[in-house]
């Protein structure tokens, strides 16, 4: 067998303290894109701790929402179909209002709420003259 002897080879450099500066400024980003991989991979946790939280939360309001409607009273045929009947009436009125052109949409008082309106103005004046 042959001996295997340990040789050490040299090589020169030419300018070190140049080439053990660069070595360190390349280390030192390597080192700032690791932190901020690590910054990133808690940041991601805090996601997905959040995205399950609100998930728990909607399944929670989910099941308060099912229990609520089954203690709530079911509607008879005949409120639903007198939903349906307004419902259909509220289309009917909507679509009238916007075929209106604006000064007619307005609406004038009813007379019983000018009434209403001068009897305030005149207490109020009352009251203003008492204080």
């Amino acid at each position: 067998m042959v001996k295997q002897e340990n040789e050490d080879f040299y090589v020169g450099l030419r300018d070190p303290v140049t080439l053990r500066k660069s070595m360190l400024q390349s280390v030192r980003g390597m080192v700032e894109i690791l932190q901020r991989l690590e910054l990133l991979k808690g940041t991601r946790k805090k996601k997905l701790d959040a995205i399950a939280h609100l998930r728990q939360l909607v399944k929670e309001i989910s099941n308060a929402t099912i229990q609520l409607k089954n203690m709530l009273p079911k509607p008879s045929k005949a409120m639903t179909h007198e939903l349906k009947d307004f419902l259909r009436i509220e289309k009917k009125v909507a679509s009238v209002d916007k075929q209106l052109p604006p000064a007619a949409a307005k609406h004038e008082k009813p007379a019983s709420l000018n009434k209403w309106e001068s009897e305030l103005k005149d207490i109020e004046a009352e009251l203003e003259k008492l204080s």
